[in-house]
């Protein structure tokens, strides 16, 4: 009853104005999931739920706040500080959890949502972003080095830029995605889809891409040094 309590308090936190009181609750809430795996599921779409109402690009259509369009059309822009914690925590979160108490553990595991984030500026390196929806996602610029994307959705995401060195993209939805100039070195694309993806000027030296759906994808001026079974 009492970590309930804890709980359902920490959710409150994150909608006050006080920046610290924020950045504590989200790490208040990873220390409860921890410990509690019956919060779990739900503390982690709490932290989607709230990188997205902060972070999300038809949320800045919809009421051009200032402050969360400055530095829009900055590759390398500033990401705010509650914003990196709460995906700090989702991607150290215990992926295997990722089921609804609704729900039999013989299923699959949920999928947590992060559609239409504008991420740009974290540092996602080492993050667990298993099975994540990050569909048209902007992550242009950011760091996932030896991140694991394992089945993640990054449909008409746009990767330009970024760097996923050694990065697990294994069995991972990359339809139509932009990873111009993405640094791909030693990433595992082993069978992901990759279909009109626009992989221009990438560099793929040492990329596995061993059962990868290549249909329609852009390679213009792209550093091939991969493995390939043909």
């Amino acid at each position: 009853m009492m970590q309930k309590h804890r709980f359902k308090h920490s959710i409150k936190q994150l909608a006050t104005k006080e920046l610290k009181t924020r950045v504590f609750a989200i790490y208040e809430l990873e220390e409860i999931v921890l410990f509690h795996p019956q919060f779990h599921w739900e503390g982690m779409q709490i932290l989607a739920n709230f990188v997205r109402s902060l972070a999300s690009t038809e949320y800045k259509k919809r009421f051009q706040s200032s402050e969360l369009l400055k530095n829009s059309s900055n590759q390398t822009s500033t990401i705010r500080v509650d914003i990196q914690a709460a995906l700090t925590v989702i991607g150290r979160r215990d992926a295997s959890q990722d089921l609804s108490q609704d729900l039999s553990p013989d299923l699959n595991p949920e999928m947590l949502d992060l559609s239409y984030v504008d991420i740009r500026g974290a540092n996602l390196d080492n993050a667990n972003l298993q099975r994540v929806i990050l569909y048209r996602a902007n992550l242009a610029g950011v760091s996932l080095i030896r991140a694991d994307l394992c089945g993640t959705v990054l449909s008409a995401a746009n990767l330009s830029g970024a760097n996923l060195s050694q990065a697990n993209l294994s069995q991972g939805i990359l339809g139509a995605a932009n990873l111009v100039a993405t640094n791909l070195t030693g990433a595992n694309l082993y069978q992901a889809n990759l279909f009109l993806a626009n992989l221009t000027s990438a560099n793929l030296d040492g990329t596995n891409l061993d059962g990868a759906n290549l249909r329609d994808t852009k390679l213009d001026n792209t550093k091939l040094k991969i493995s390939i079974d043909a």
